[in-house]
């Protein structure tokens, strides 16, 4: 596994296009992978169709071994990358809302270096921020959530979520 103390902002966002620019769903959904060294990558397909593709690059540089997995279907693998340090990224155009779903065993300081820089490249765009994080067995532990569609750009990125409370739903995402 190559591993790097710290990648620069270039190199992080190398493979991450902006997140109105593609869909990778009919339902006008971008999707991208923060992988363990903090690299985003855009991505056209499904978070779990993309692991596989790009099984051989997971084994490779981050040893991440999709094929000890008993099921490699959506779940398995989903939970799986989370496990090794992945962050998994949804974003709805039609509504402006990015999801961000990580294992808060691995929500590290790359992972939220990397989550910062993509709401700073799409900051205009984004109007809710939803950060779900899973426990060690894949169960939902609170996360956190954030409206802004009352404030400028420059004031989002002062208050972005990293662990808090969702009270429009009233349980811990």
């Amino acid at each position: 596994m190559k591993t790097k103390k710290h990648l620069s902002e270039a190199e992080t966002m190398l493979e991450a296009k902006k997140l109105t620019s593609y869909a990778s769903d009919a339902a006008g959904c971008a999707k991208m992978w923060i992988l363990p060294d903090g690299r985003v990558v855009s991505i056209p397909v499904q978070h779990y169709e993309w692991a596989l593709g790009n099984a051989e690059r997971l084994r490779d540089d981050y040893g991440i071994y999709l094929s000890r997995l008993k099921r490699r279907e959506d779940t398995p693998i989903r939970l799986h990358l989370l496990s090794k340090g992945c962050v998994r990224v949804n974003y709805e155009q039609r509504c402006g809302k990015i999801t961000l779903e990580a294992n808060h065993m691995t929500w590290g300081e790359r992972q939220r270096a990397s989550y910062r820089l993509v709401v700073k490249r799409n900051v205009s765009d984004i109007y809710f921020i939803r950060v779900g994080l899973l426990s060690k067995s894949g169960k939902p532990i609170p996360g956190g959530y954030a409206d802004f569609t009352q404030l400028g750009d420059r004031a989002k990125m002062n208050k972005l979520p990293l662990i808090s409370y969702d009270p429009q739903e009233k349980r811990a995402w």
